[in-house]
């Protein structure tokens, strides 16, 4: 079940701490002369800022910025900024005065100056050490975090987490622990931020959020249910679980648009979610004895397995799946349904193993009998790849006489539309071991190199303005281009690669839009004209006189024509865009990847 919610800790911390700052004259810190300096140079503290000879006297900063000790939180942006200039001057007279090193921090923090703040904080902790303030200790973890410095943030957390015990900080710790990729810990820090709240409602909004958005589903769900009177009556950042209770309706019951349903006819379906997920907690697998609750809770119009495989689908729980592998065969009278469960699951925990052991017998017969294209697709993708995975040169090469034989020419293309193409990263890894092993030209050699170079120029296009292009991935797109160029020297891949390269070696004397008409022979082909276009030339061309449409469905065209009408401006948020094609999410932001610049992006991301 995919979420692309964005969690904001900021707005709950923002407005929790804006108001509470008060800045008090503060101690004196002497630091030792051999002492790190605390201003982060690497050098030594009497070779660095105790160097430094102050323009004016200590005290002339002191009646400048009095106003601000007491009145801090009274200041507009204006004011705050001409203070700013003041403080600024006054950490360059007195770099290890705590008192201006942490009225920068703060000062900058609120003009968001994060970067600034950051600087200014890490410097007051080092001189003042375990004597900070719970208050600039949080300006300076909220800073790191804005940085996406979670390790350092993580770092300062743990050391003084235990002492302050403040909810501010748990939360924070939450969210540097699920960024660092540490989730259960983040769980246990997100819980603990809520149980410090005595049940406060947007507390608990915010944590439930975060947990669904790491993933976090099986446990999440009895906090839900237990407070789901409360949080329907919340119109406040519910959406996404309410939205996620009615897709785990809709997926495990199999109801159509569950939104229709009254609260209590989904709290029920909730309870029983929870019922059962009480069941099968109990032990890593189900035995006989397990049927019988398992009955009373699901009613004779369901088949249980495949309840329960939905349920841990929706969940992605998929090793408990593959687990209870013999009891779920053993409650279901479609066995030969639920080995394709079966095998999707292994395949989402990368057991490539069972999969080949599963499929090398009936892969051809299913291929050649089965009514369901999607079905011969997935059957594809997993094969395919678990061969590759396992690089089993003798079956992979069964397995593409086999498609050669059924599909000729069409084999190529049966395979691209196998894979999802998410990571289109993989799909060129996998591209180029079929190359390898293509002796008797089972893959048509000429369409295999369009798309292999396609996916080359498509990565390379994120560095080229980068000037760090590697130099072995240089020698071997050239190797290939010479390959392709022996069969097809007039394509569009063939002509931008040439410019791409020329490019790298600023060496560039063809114009772009001469070339955007030369011929495509391949839909990779096309997207990646499409990005070139996006990128480099006028999103317009795509949105008024698109090219090679022959190539496209209508859907892939509109759906090219509305990333083309973002680049252009017409639609301005990123959140339509993303509301526009909700399963296409991950390929959305693959493709702003590929075609804006880091300073684009992190406008782009910093604005969502």
């Amino acid at each position: 079940m995919s979420n692309d919610n964005v969690i904001n800790f900021d707005e709950f911390l923002n407005n929790e701490n804006k108001d509470n700052i008060k800045l008090d004259p503060i101690k004196s810190y002497k630091i030792p002369r051999n002492e790190t300096c605390p201003c982060g140079s690497g050098k030594k503290y009497i070779k660095c800022c105790a160097k430094v000879t102050p323009n004016k006297p200590l005290i002339f900063y002191l009646d400048k910025l009095s106003p601000l000790f007491d009145n801090f939180g009274n200041y507009n942006i204006t004011d705050l900024k001409k203070y700013y200039k003041i403080i600024q001057q006054a950490d360059k007279d007195y770099p290890v005065e705590p008192l201006f090193t942490q009225m920068a921090g703060v000062i900058s923090y609120q003009l968001n100056y994060i970067e600034h703040s950051v600087q200014y904080l890490t410097k007051y902790y080092n001189i003042v050490k375990d004597d900070i303030e719970i208050d600039f200790l949080f300006y300076l973890v909220d800073g790191l975090n804005k940085l996406n410095k979670f390790e350092k943030s993580e770092e300062i957390l743990e050391e003084f987490i235990d002492d302050y015990d403040n909810l501010d900080l748990f939360i924070l710790m939450t969210e540097a622990k699920f960024a660092l990729g540490k989730i259960e810990q983040g769980y246990k820090y997100g819980l603990a931020s809520y149980n410090k709240t005595n049940n406060d409602l947007t507390i608990l909004n915010l944590i439930l959020n975060s947990f669904l958005e790491n993933n976090i589903y099986e446990k999440s769900i009895p906090i839900i249910a237990k407070n789901y009177d409360k949080l329907i009556q919340s119109a406040e950042n519910t959406e996404v679980i309410i939205s996620f209770v009615e897709s785990l309706i809709e997926m495990v019951f199999l109801r159509e648009d569950p939104s229709a349903l009254n609260n209590t006819q989904k709290k029920r379906y909730l309870n029983k979610i929870v019922d059962l997920l009480e069941i099968t907690s109990n032990s890593e697998k189900l035995s006989h004895n397990d049927t019988n609750k398992l009955t009373d809770i699901i009613s004779n119009e369901y088949d249980r397995a495949f309840l329960l495989t939905r349920l841990f689908y929706s969940l992605e729980e998929y090793e408990w799946i593959v687990n209870n592998e013999d009891f779920l065969m053993n409650i279901t009278n479609h066995q030969d349904i639920l080995f394709d469960s079966l095998i999707c699951a292994n395949f989402k925990l990368e057991n490539y193993r069972y999969i080949i052991d599963n499929l090398s017998d009936v892969y051809e017969y299913n291929f050649l009998h089965s009514s369901d294209p999607y079905a011969t697709y997935e059957y594809t993708k997993y094969y395919i790849v678990s061969l590759y995975k396992i690089k089993d040169h003798n079956k992979i090469k069964k397995l593409l006489s086999f498609l050669n034989t059924n599909l000729q020419d069409n084999t190529l293309q049966h395979i691209l539309l196998a894979l999802d193409n998410k990571n289109y990263l993989d799909t060129l890894d996998l591209l180029e071991y079929l190359k390898t092993i293509n002796e008797d030209n089972m893959i048509n050699e000429e369409q295999l190199l369009e798309v292999i170079i396609a996916l080359f120029d498509r990565n390379i296009m994120k560095y080229i303005d980068k000037d760090n292009l590697d130099k072995k991935y240089k020698t071997k797109l050239i190797k290939y281009l010479d390959e392709y160029s022996s069969n097809n020297n007039s394509s569009f891949v063939y002509h931008f690669t040439n410019w791409l390269l020329n490019k790298a070696e600023n060496n560039n004397k063809v114009s772009l839009k001469k070339l955007i008409n030369k011929k495509c022979n391949h839909l990779f082909s096309v997207e990646l004209k499409y990005l070139v276009i996006l990128k480099y030339l006028d999103p317009q061309i795509i949105i008024n006189n698109p090219l090679d449409t022959e190539f496209l469905h209508e859907k892939e065209l509109n759906f090219f024509k509305t990333i083309a009408k973002f680049i252009y401006g017409d639609i301005k948020d990123i959140h339509q865009l993303l509301a526009a094609y909700p399963q296409y999410h991950q390929r959305i932001n693959s493709i702003l990847n590929d075609i804006l610049t880091d300073n684009e992006k992190e406008t782009l991301y910093n604005n969502f």
